[in-house]
């Protein structure tokens, strides 16, 4: 295991042999834990809030990529009714305005 700023490194073999320790960290240390297997990323262990912190910032993520879409969409409809055919952005490209 190693440390890299806030997040701690801790792979699969090391996981499974001090599992209670480190959700102990997460709960009592607000400890972060990126899991690998073979040098590689496969999860992370995080508290139940940081969780929910995430969740929140892609549910906002999503909605804002939605509202984009919705603007690109507008500005097609109001270029071709104004009889143009090109995309708003004259490169066949859709862009919001």
């Amino acid at each position: 295991m190693f440390e890299t700023g806030t997040l701690k490194t801790l792979s699969t073999m090391a996981l499974r042999d001090r599992m209670s320790a480190a959700i102990n960290e997460v709960v009592y240390r607000n400890q972060r834990f990126l899991i690998t297997r073979r040098g590689e990323g496969v999860a992370a262990l995080i508290a139940p809030g940081d969780l929910r912190q995430l969740e929140e910032l892609w549910r906002k993520t999503l909605r804002q990529k939605e509202l984009e879409q919705l603007r690109v969409m507008e500005a097609w409809r109001r270029a071709k009714a104004a009889g143009d055919d090109a995309p708003p952005d004259g490169g066949g490209h859709l862009h919001a305005p």
